[in-house]
């Protein structure tokens, strides 16, 4: 099949102008499409050169996100996407944050009460999604034709048929991407639909790695250099609040976060083949910061990362109960084990993460049974 490939965020659109390189479950779904053997077609949709943009492909998947701020500045093409392909579209949140700021955003756009800073006049609240408070003016593409009193119906619809309110329901089936052990039922709480979930390890290793770089126990070749005793936290947001309540013994080490890179309390953010060859291969310690979906233990390309580079992981405990045993040691434990009880946890979370993460011929069947109910 011909596949449209597209959202409201920059990643979604296959843009190559983002701020942040790093791996994401995007970049894994678009693998494992073309994996099933379908035609994939990556980009933005504009309201005046696609005016039928329906009539070049036989279904679309549409990554969703928050519905302001510049990060969502394609959100007016991927609302007309879902409008125009309507039950021959599905969509998949391109961040886990985003399946609790999304329901929410979208009520926004529908019900928020919004003023015009100059004459104090109250505005429509669509005027939200088009981008026209002042804080929100030229985030959004095509936002001129946008106003056209016809696309306003539009997207008002389009929003209507997406999560919002206390009773949240999606008009479109929905793809999750999770660890092997998450539930749908999670996350159909959020989509009040039920949701098909997958698993992307197994395709998204080789998409970062190429063979060579592995040693015979499948993990990236190591070094001969001693590790050191510290705590990698690798986060572009913030995480001070919930590091603090770690009481942790051995340094930490917070990568990525500029403002506390400025602060002096940091390392800058770095692209993600240097941090796992500066930090992860070379300390003891991944501290996993705790994840709003630990229920639904939403997919996250880290904990791969550090197992690949031989590091020892410590999760919240909200995200250890349902992680496989090796990552339900605590972290004052893990600071008491000798190097080589730490290079043997290491191993063993590896090992058992490789074994519970679906096999790419799962994860294929599962995304190719979703496109295919598209057009059924």
């Amino acid at each position: 099949m011909k596949i449209l490939f597209t959202g409201f965020t920059s990643r979604t659109v296959g843009s190559e102008r983002n701020v942040y390189d790093y791996f994401s479950n995007v970049f894994a779904l678009e693998g494992v499409l073309k994996l099933a053997g379908h035609t994939v077609d990556t980009r933005s949709v504009s309201l005046i050169r696609d005016p039928c943009i329906d009539e070049d492909y036989d279904c679309a998947l549409i990554g969703v996100a928050a519905c302001q701020g510049l990060s969502s500045r394609f959100k007016l093409g991927a609302c007309w996407a879902l409008h125009k392909f309507g039950k021959r579209a599905g969509i998949f949140p391109s961040d886990g944050r985003n399946i609790y700021t999304f329901p929410s955003s979208v009520l926004t756009c529908l019900l928020g009460q919004h003023y015009d800073k100059v004459t104090d006049r109250q505005l429509d609240p669509i005027a939200y999604f088009l981008g026209d408070l002042q804080q929100e003016k030229n985030n959004v593409v095509d936002t001129d034709i946008g106003h056209h009193p016809e696309f306003r119906t539009v997207w008002r619809s389009v929003l209507e048929r997406l999560p919002h309110g206390d009773k949240p329901r999606c008009a479109w089936p929905v793809l999750i991407p999770t660890h092997s052990w998450g539930s749908p039922l999670v996350y159909r709480q959020h989509f009040g639909v039920p949701v098909t979930i997958w698993d992307p390890t197994n395709v998204a290793i080789p998409m970062q790695f190429q063979p060579d770089q592995f040693g015979p126990d499948g993990r990236l070749l190591q070094n001969d250099r001693p590790r050191e005793r510290a705590w990698i936290v690798s986060s572009l947001q913030d995480q001070s609040a919930w590091i603090k309540k770690q009481n942790c013994k051995w340094p930490v080490i917070v990568v990525g976060n500029k403002r506390k890179a400025r602060e002096g309390q940091g390392i800058d953010y770095m692209p993600e083949r240097e941090l796992i060859e500066t930090y992860y291969r070379q300390y003891w310690g991944h501290l996993a910061f705790g994840y709003p979906l630990s229920d639904g233990s939403w997919w996250r390309m880290r904990y791969i990362h550090a197992a690949l580079a031989g590091a020892v992981t410590c999760c919240d405990p909200a995200d250890a109960m349902k992680m496989p045993e090796a990552y339900k040691h605590s972290r004052v434990m893990l600071e008491r084990f000798s190097d080589e009880k730490l290079a043997n946890v290491a191993l063993q979370q590896h090992q058992q993460l490789k074994t519970a993460s679906w096999s790419v011929d799962r994860a294929v069947e599962t995304v190719n049974t979703f496109v295919k109910e598209l057009v059924i």
